[in-house]
């Protein structure tokens, strides 16, 4: 059986859709399912690999879901400076516990590289005052993405 997409896919497409750079929409429950099936950050990394090839994508739907279908359980690697960040802040224990990549990466990937990179500074200064690393992520990238949304 397979769960339902995260907050950050539907936000992430909804995202490309209104920017106006994909030929036609991505209609994402067609996508839902095949994303479930896979790991957050895949479909996470799947439409960053979408969003830079926007122009040469017909069909954005159709390939968003034959790369799902793809997917060989390797880690994706479109997320390398956010992966290594959270890699380097795990190995240096300044943290009550590691930061869990899979349930961080969707969103972290919608702060981009640079809003990512200012949040995981800022874990790692506030240390072991945060009690649960992952979670703290995900809230304040929440927050981060309303303030984004209410200032364009």
């Amino acid at each position: 059986s397979w769960t339902k997409p995260s907050e950050w896919l539907s936000k992430k497409v909804g995202w490309l859709n209104n920017g106006g750079t994909l030929q036609q929409p991505i209609i994402f429950n067609n996508v839902a399912e095949a994303f479930s099936w896979i790991p957050e950050s895949a479909a996470m990394g799947l439409l960053k690999e979408l969003e830079e090839k926007a122009s040469t994508i017909r069909d954005p739907t159709a390939w968003l879901i034959g790369g799902a279908n793809k997917y060989d359980g390797t880690r994706w690697k479109s997320f390398p400076e956010i992966s290594n960040r959270i890699d380097h802040i795990n190995k240096s224990g300044v943290l009550t516990g590691p930061i869990m990549f899979e349930n961080v990466i969707g969103a972290l990937s919608c702060l981009g590289d640079d809003g990512s990179m200012e949040l995981l500074s800022e874990l790692e200064a506030q240390g072991k005052n945060v009690q649960n690393p992952s979670s703290w992520l995900q809230e304040e990238g929440r927050q981060r993405v309303k303030r984004r949304r209410i200032e364009k």
